[in-house]
């Protein structure tokens, strides 16, 4: 049961490290928050707050996990859960940054 946490807590990380990568770049590549010049928005504020919403969320799930607190299998489900949402939102802002 401890390995399947552990796995799932470092998927989750991945993730996290994946989003902040990506979120980064893309606002580089705007310069500032808001619409590019071609008037179409790269980042936006629902991506933002998915982003930071789940790496809370991440945190206090893997504090969870890392102490082995009771029901260590649903704990482990959420964090592999949010893990996939964060990799989605960064896969989200990637395909649509390339695409323009």
């Amino acid at each position: 049961m401890n390995e399947i946490i552990l796995v799932t807590s470092i998927v989750c990380l991945i993730g996290m490290i994946l989003s902040a990568w990506v979120t980064n770049t893309t606002m580089k590549n705007i310069g500032k928050f808001g619409d590019d010049a071609k008037g179409k928005r790269l980042v936006s504020l629902k991506h933002l707050f998915n982003f930071y919403a789940i790496l809370i969320l991440s945190f206090v799930l893997l504090t969870r996990a890392l102490n082995f607190i009771k029901d260590q299998l649903f704990v482990a489900l959420l964090v592999a859960v949010i893990g996939g949402l964060g990799f989605k939102i960064s896969h989200d802002v990637f395909t649509k940054n390339s695409s323009q």
